[in-house]
């Protein structure tokens, strides 16, 4: 009795974290078009003026709606952020399939954020006008970048896959599923929100964002 017991707290146990772990993929194909995703909430500045809506989009990878989200001020580099807000992972991975809806000439900044938390997030920034990608730490305002990939360029109307992993301390991020950084930093641990985050005028539109919790 005493053996079957402890195999039956065991099996609890193993049963019990494969259940705190889990994953969603968001299509927006099931949310009204031309009003925010349903699940999501709109951080930005109060002059940014942005747009974050669904729309159709008929090359979209799965049909037929996307996220657009797009900017409308030149010289303001803060980010318009959209953070699932029910989220609130530690360890996971996140990635998502974007294509730029104007010209490479005047889009700027596509990235993933995590572990936002009160005036704390990692952000991994795609500056596709300057062909740069950067591993970004905020506390209290302050960006200190991390890593930063110089000549990384991207093809106009080319669906792209984002995709960072976190760990602990450690973070590694890939394009395409080639891993371009791996980085160990602690300076923002704990649990924190996910989401996309788009800066100046960029015109992004955004499918297939995964979502993945290891706790």
């Amino acid at each position: 009795m005493k053996t079957s017991s402890i195999a039956c707290l065991f099996l609890a146990l193993c049963f019990s974290t494969q259940a705190m772990a889990w994953e969603r993929v968001f299509k927006f194909d099931d949310d009204p078009e031309d009003v925010p995703p349903d699940g999501f909430v709109i951080e930005a500045p109060p002059d940014a003026r942005p747009m974050v809506v669904v729309q159709r989009d008929e090359k979209a990878p799965t049909k037929p709606n996307v996220l657009a989200m797009r900017g409308y001020n030149h010289f303001h580099l803060n980010s318009v952020v959209c953070l699932a807000w029910f989220s609130n992972i530690k360890d996971g991975e996140i990635s998502v399939r974007f294509c730029h809806g104007g010209e490479l000439e005047t889009a700027r900044t596509v990235g993933l954020v995590w572990r936002s938390q009160q005036g704390k997030v990692y952000s991994l920034e795609w500056d596709t006008l300057k062909s740069q990608i950067a591993l970004i730490a905020t506390l209290d305002g302050k960006r200190k970048e991390l890593e930063k990939e110089e000549k990384v360029a991207i093809a106009a109307n080319v669906w792209t896959t984002l995709s960072v992993k976190f760990q602990g301390d450690k973070i590694t991020c890939k394009i395409n599923d080639k891993q371009i950084m791996a980085v160990e930093n602690s300076q923002i641990g704990g649990p924190g929100k996910v989401g996309l985050c788009i800066q100046a005028d960029a015109n992004i539109y955004f499918d297939n964002f995964r979502i993945s919790s290891e706790e």
